[in-house]
C-alpha cells in the first residue's frame, strides 16, 4: 500500500521539530533515522522502538506507526497508531485543553481515513473510530491558534498539506504556502514540506526556490535530487534536470528511478526529436528501480503500451504537470483530431479538459469531461473516465449544481479497478459526504 506523501512530509513537523527544543530528554537520534526512512529511498534500516515513559511517547508512535506502514508492516503500524490515539483521547478526557494531544487525534484520524479500501478491514478490525471532518478542523484551528510556535506550526502544515494532497485546491494551496512562508521563514522543514506541495500543485518554479534555499546535505532528505531534478524538468531547463537527476542516480537504485528513466526518456524524444523505439532509456525503465512509487508504476506502464504515444498529446501532458495551461491548451488545439485513434482521442479531451479546468474555463472543461466519458465505453482500461467523472462532480459543485455534483462523483465510484481507483474514490466519497450533509 502506498502512503500518501503528504503525510509522510507532515511528520517532519509534527515530530521532528520538537529536537529545536532544549528537552534533553527528545529520542533526536531515532527521529531522525524515521525521518531518512520516511525522506529517502527504501533501506536496510531496522525501524527503532519509541522510548517508553517519554512526554514525547504517542507523537513518536505516530511517526513509527506511519514508517512501518511504508515498509509494508500493517498490522504493527495500525496497532503503533492505534496506542497513540487511544492515549490522545484519554489525555483529552482528563484535560480538554490539550492541544498536543488534539493534534495527535486530529493527525492520526487523517491518516486512517486515507486507508485504501482493501484495507478497511484491518482498520476496522483493530477499532479506529476517527474523529469527524467537524472535530478535525475545530482542532486544527485550536491548535493554529495556540501561542507556542512549535504547536501552532504543526497545525499551520497539517492544514496546508491537506488542502494540497487532500482536497487539492490549487488556487487555497497557494493562499496558505504564502502564509506559512512569512510566519516561519527559516525553518528548514517548512521548506521542504513546501517544496514538495509546489511540485503536487504545478508550481515547479516556487519549488526551485525552496529547494535552493536548503541544503542537499540534510541527511534524512535522500529525496532531494530527485525533487529539484523534477523541479527544473518541469520549468523545462532539460540540462540542469539531467544533472541533478544523474546525482541521485548514483547513490540510489529504488524510488523514482523508473520516473527519472522515463523523464531522460521524454527529453530525448521531445527535445531533441530521437524516437522513442529503441531508445536506450526504454530497457532502464523496465530493467531498473523499483515499482513501490506511483510514478515508477506509472513510467513502466508507459513504456509497456503496444501502441506508441502521441508525442503532442504527452508534451501537453508534461507542461500542465508543469503549471504551464496555456501552452498545454495551444499544444492541444493544434492536433487534428480527425487523425487520433480511439485511445488517443480518450487522452486528447482528457488532458485538454484538465487544462481548461485549471486555466478557469469551466464550461470548455466539462464538454470535454463529458467527450472523455462517450469514448471511455463501460470497463475503461486507463483511468481518465474515473477522473474526468470525478471532475465533473467539482465543476457542477462549483456551480452549485448539488445534483449533477452527486451524479458524477458516484459515477466515479462506480468505474471498476484502474491504477488510481483508491485514491479517486476516497476523493468521491469525502466529497458526497460533504454534500450529502449540507443537504
Amino acid at each position: 500500500m502506498k502512503l500518501p506523501f503528504f503525510l509522510i512530509v507532515l511528520l517532519i513537523f509534527f515530530c521532528d521539530v520538537h529536537s529545536q527544543t532544549l528537552d534533553q530528554t527528545y529520542p533526536k537520534d531515532d527521529v531522525e533515522t524515521y525521518l531518512k526512512i520516511l525522506l529517502s529511498p527504501q533501506a536496510d534500516v531496522k525501524i527503532p522502538s519509541t522510548s517508553k515513559n517519554s512526554v514525547f511517547e504517542n507523537n513518536l508512535l505516530i511517526i513509527k506507526g506511519l514508517t512501518e506502514i511504508k515498509e509494508g508492516n500493517f498490522w504493527r503500524a495500525y496497532w503503533d497508531l492505534k496506542k497513540s490515539y487511544q492515549s490522545s483521547v484519554k489525555n483529552l478526557k482528563k484535560d480538554s485543553t490539550d492541544v498536543v494531544s488534539k493534534l495527535n487525534a486530529c493527525i492520526i484520524s487523517i491518516a486512517i481515513k486515507e486507508v485504501p479500501n482493501e484495507y478497511h478491514w484491518l482498520r476496522n478490525f483493530l477499532g479506529f473510530n476517527p474523529l469527524s471532518i467537524e472535530l478535525q478542523y475545530q482542532y486544527l484551528n485550536e491548535a493554529k491558534n495556540h501561542n507556542s510556535e512549535i504547536i501552532s506550526s504543526q497545525a499551520h502544515i497539517t492544514e496546508l498539506l491537506m488542502t494540497s494532497f487532500l482536497l487539492k485546491d490549487r488556487d487555497l494551496t497557494y493562499v496558505l504556502a504564502e502564509g506559512v512562508k512569512k510566519k516561519f521563514p527559516n525553518n528548514e522543514y517548512v521548506k521542504v514540506a513546501l517544496s514538495w506541495v509546489y511540485i503536487k500543485m504545478h508550481y515547479p518554479q516556487l519549488s526551485l526556490q525552496e529547494l535552493k534555499s536548503i541544503s542537499e546535505k540534510i541527511e534524512w532528505f535522500g529525496y532531494y535530487n530527485y525533487l529539484l531534478g523534477s523541479a527544473y524538468f518541469y520549468v523545462e531547463n532539460y540540462e540542469n534536470a539531467t544533472i541533478y537527476f544523474n546525482r541521485y542516480l548514483k547513490e540510489y537504485h529504488t524510488d523514482y528511478v523508473k520516473d527519472i528513466y522515463y523523464k531522460k526518456l521524454m527529453i530525448s524524444w521531445l527535445q531533441y526529436n530521437k524516437p522513442i523505439e529503441g531508445n536506450p532509456y526504454l530497457d532502464s525503465v523496465i530493467q531498473l528501480g523499483g515499482e513501490y512509487m506511483n510514478l515508477d508504476r506509472y513510467a513502466l506502464k508507459f513504456v509497456q503500451e503496444e501502441t506508441a504515444p502521441n508525442r503532442s498529446i504527452s508534451y501537453a501532458r508534461m507542461l500542465f504537470d508543469g503549471g504551464n495551461y496555456e501552452k498545454s491548451i495551444k499544444v492541444l488545439n493544434a492536433i487534428k483530431i480527425d487523425t487520433l485513434n480511439e485511445d488517443d482521442k480518450l487522452e486528447y479531451y482528457y488532458r485538454l479538459g484538465r487544462s481548461n479546468q485549471e486555466s478557469k474555463n469551466r464550461n470548455l472543461a466539462i464538454k470535454c469531461y463529458l467527450e472523455v466519458l462517450k469514448f471511455a465505453g463501460e470497463k475503461p482500461k486507463v483511468y481518465y473516465p474515473a477522473n474526468a467523472a470525478l471532475n465533473l462532480g467539482k465543476l457542477y459543485q462549483e456551480l452549485n449544481d448539488k445534483q449533477n455534483a452527486i451524479l458524477f462523483y458516484q459515477k466515479a465510484l462506480n468505474y471498476p479497478k484502474h491504477p488510481y481507483k483508491n485514491s479517486i474514490d476516497a476523493e468521491a466519497k469525502r466529497r458526497l459526504n460533504t454534500l450529502n450533509a449540507s443537504k
